[in-house]
């Protein structure tokens, strides 16, 4: 049975109709990167299952991205939200406390008329969840973006937004030595003067990564992304290469 929340639900019937029980639901194993009032990213503590939202490689390819979203221990056992990238932890919430994350007062329930969040942990599991008032018709829903910001559908700003921004609760990651902390590359539109060192679709890597595959490399001057339908790919450039802007004037 499909629920008007979204959620995906089996159940085991009584000899009356009703139902006694439910063996499986779509919300207790999300697969995509947006999270719907009802859901509950967290752990079962009895199973160890993790219930996560997954990012995208880009917004046209659902293909499963480098960012997750879970429910991990924080100082003195305490629990938050926590993103990681590929093996790093990326940004956290802070501690649950006074209704909202310690460092994420955006999600609490003052100011919102319509939504309730709550996060509850008992001796068989812990999540984070919201649901809408009755008489409220509009569904808002998170969604974890390519990039690692966790954005609202209302439109309102991103939150957890590291890669421009330093928001509450971002990790510094490592850089190489050979980079500054405020190192930026610029977007030009031009040709290089030989063929780069390419990453194909078997990486997944979205933008977010290639620019890092650049950062990386000490070596490393330029990088360009590209996208199909159903796939990505990175080119990074060292040092050595010849750039040749493109004029756009009279085109």
């Amino acid at each position: 049975m499909l629920l008007d929340s979204g959620n995906f639900v089996f159940k085991e019937l009584d000899s009356n109709g009703s139902t006694e029980r439910i063996l499986w639901q779509s919300f207790d194993y999300p697969t995509d990167d947006t999270l719907l009032p009802g859901m509950k990213p967290g752990m079962n503590l009895k199973t160890g299952h993790f219930w996560s939202l997954t990012s995208r490689i880009s917004e046209s390819i659902p293909a499963e991205g480098s960012f997750f979203l879970i429910i991990g221990v924080g100082i003195n056992g305490s629990s938050q939200l926590i993103i990681w990238w590929k093996r790093s932890v990326y940004w956290t919430s802070g501690v649950w406390q006074n209704e909202h994350f310690e460092l994420l007062p955006v999600l609490s329930n003052e100011g919102y008329g319509y939504k309730n969040f709550s996060y509850i942990s008992n001796d068989d599991e812990k999540y984070f969840t919201y649901s809408i008032n009755g008489n409220h018709t509009s569904v808002a829903r998170y969604m974890l973006d390519s990039k690692g910001a966790i954005a609202e559908s209302k439109g309102l700003a991103p939150f957890g937004a590291c890669s421009y921004k330093f928001d509450l609760g971002c990790v510094e990651q490592k850089s190489p030595h050979c980079r500054n902390k405020n190192d930026r590359f610029e977007l030009r539109k031009g040709f290089m003067s030989v063929q780069g060192v390419r990453f194909d679709g078997s990486y997944n890597l979205s933008l977010f990564d290639c620019e890092a595959k650049c950062l990386d490399n000490c070596s490393c001057r330029a990088y360009a992304f590209f996208t199909n339908v159903s796939q990505t790919s990175c080119e990074i450039w060292s040092e050595e290469m010849q750039f040749t802007e493109k004029n756009n004037e009279g085109s």
